[in-house]
Order: structure tokens, then C-alpha cells, then sequence
């Protein structure tokens, strides 16, 4: 029995695609373009291996429009692209003419792709962070290393110096103990990618004057301390010397007042201490 074409008619839903009848049965579905293609018309007769020619054409227009689609949305790299047309159920066959045409035209290149993710993630993310997730992308790590290898230092420095410092101003807005300051800004930096050399040395330059504040604040309680036990003992010493010589409360106290004052003490501490010890008494 002959194949004959008996009918074909444009799809209702899909205007650039069309339904073959063969023998009055609905046949095979394909592009509009392919009838052209293949002078296909009412009344011609073909054979099987015809057939099968166009359905792999039509195949192979439906995978290349669907992976030109994609790149449209977001550009990928070439496992990314292989992987969403196997997903689709394109075989193998028609996937591989496919990536010819995208490399064809450059419209997979893991190549171009890797600067473009460097350049773009670079701003916020370290080299070692990069590395990672290109490697999930499936990019060869040869590949990779080569192309942050021709990253400036200088670029990258900038970036972390930048990225720590919006940081460290959001960090310090609910706290203030320094060495909470640095763990989650370190912890930070190390989860961006970077290095433990350069974020050390960051954290270094942006923290130094927030430890020298700390560590003066820190030694100025102590001094206050010392201060304080010292004024207390001079204070308890002197009263005990005066009162031996004095009874009077008015006298008393403004003849301690005055010892405590020529040693350097400040007057509201002097006073405080003062009302301590005559209230022992």
C-alpha cells in the first residue's frame, strides 16, 4: 500500500506548526518550514525512510528553537545546556547537531562564559567561592584556574575591602564586643570565598581602630579600679589619723576632703569614698 498524504492542516493552537494525515489517518506532526522543505503537498507519496527524515529535521528545529529559548532567559554553560535538552527527551543524535549550531555561533562557550561569571561575581564573591560554583556548573577546573589566575589581585582586594566594610557597618549597628564583631565578620568574608590571607589582612585594617578603642576602654576600667582601691585605702588610712585629733564631723570631713584632693583623686569619687568611710563610723 502507498503512503499518500491526504490532508494537512495548520495547527489550531500552534500557527507555525502543522498535522500530516497519511492514508486519511493523522500521521505526524512537524514545523510549517518543513513542508516547504520537503514539498510535502496533498496527493505525494513517500516511503518510510522520507518519513523519518523529516520527523528527525522537525526534531532537531524543536530542539535548536528550545535551547535558543533558554539562552534567551539566562546564558549557560555547555553540561547546563546538555543537560536541560536531555531533560526535554531530545536524543542524543539530535542534540549533538544542535551544540554544533550553538558553537557555531557562540551561543555556548564555556569559555566566553567564565569571564562573564568571573566579571559579574567578582563584586561579591571571593575566587575560591567562584571556583566552587562554576565546578557544579560542570566547567573544566583547568579552565577555571586558568582564568582566575588572570584575576588582579588588586581587583579582588578592592572587592573584599568594599564587601567587609558594608559589613562591618551592619554588624556594629546591634553590636559592640569586638570580638563578636570579628568572628561574624570573619565567618562572613570565609563564606564569600575568599582566602584566609586576605581575609585576615582585611579584618586587620578594618577592625584595628575598633580594637585600639576597646583595649583603651579596657585599660581605663582597670586604671578606674586601681584608682578606686587606692582612693579607699588613703581615704580609711587619713580618717583613722584624723579622728584621733578631731571630733567634729564638719572638720572632718573637710580636713579628709582636702588630704584626698592634694593626691589626685577626682572630687565627686573623693566625696563618695568620704561618705563611705564616715558612715562606718
Amino acid at each position: 500500500m502507498n503512503n499518500k498524504i491526504t490532508k494537512i492542516e495548520i495547527q489550531k493552537r500552534k500557527k507555525n506548526r502543522v498535522n500530516v494525515f497519511i492514508n486519511e489517518e493523522f500521521s505526524f506532526a512537524c514545523s510549517s518550514d518543513l513542508v516547504f522543505m520537503f514539498g510535502l503537498k496533498t496527493g505525494n507519496e513517500f516511503d518510510a525512510e522520507s518519513l523519518k527524515k523529516i520527523i528527525e529535521e522537525d526534531n532537531y528545529i524543536s530542539c535548536k528553537n528550545y535551547a535558543l529559548n533558554v539562552i534567551d532567559r539566562s546564558y549557560k554553560t555547555e553540561k547546563e545546556m546538555h543537560e536541560k535538552l536531555v531533560k526535554k527527551e531530545y536524543n542524543e543524535k539530535v542534540i549533538e547537531r544542535v551544540f554544533l549550531f550553538l558553537k557555531e555561533y557562540g551561543f555556548v562557550d564555556d569559555d566566553k562564559y567564565i569571564d562573564l561569571y568571573i566579571g559579574d561575581r567578582i563584586k561579591k564573591n571571593g575566587k575560591i567561592k567562584i571556583k566552587y560554583d562554576l565546578l557544579k556548573k560542570g566547567v573544566d577546573i583547568k579552565l577555571i584556574d586558568k582564568k582566575l589566575n588572570e584575576v588582579s589581585t588588586i581587583l579582588e582586594k578592592t572587592a573584599i575591602d568594599i564587601l567587609a566594610k558594608k559589613k562591618y557597618e551592619s554588624i556594629v549597628k546591634t553590636e559592640s564586643n569586638y570580638s563578636k564583631i570579628y568572628t561574624k565578620l570573619k565567618s562572613y568574608l570565609f563564606r564569600a570565598g575568599y582566602n584566609g590571607e586576605l581575609v585576615n589582612e582585611i579584618l586587620k585594617t578594618i577592625l584595628k581602630d575598633k580594637k585600639e578603642s576597646e583595649e583603651n576602654e579596657e585599660f581605663n576600667d582597670e586604671k578606674n579600679i586601681m584608682d578606686l582601691e587606692k582612693l579607699k585605702v588613703s581615704a580609711e588610712k587619713r580618717y583613722d589619723i584624723i579622728i584621733k585629733r578631731e571630733s567634729d564631723e564638719t572638720k572632718i570631713y573637710k580636713k579628709l576632703w582636702e588630704y584626698l584632693m592634694r593626691r589626685g583623686f577626682a572630687n565627686d569619687q573623693i566625696k563618695k569614698q568620704i561618705r563611705e568611710v564616715m558612715g562606718k563610723n
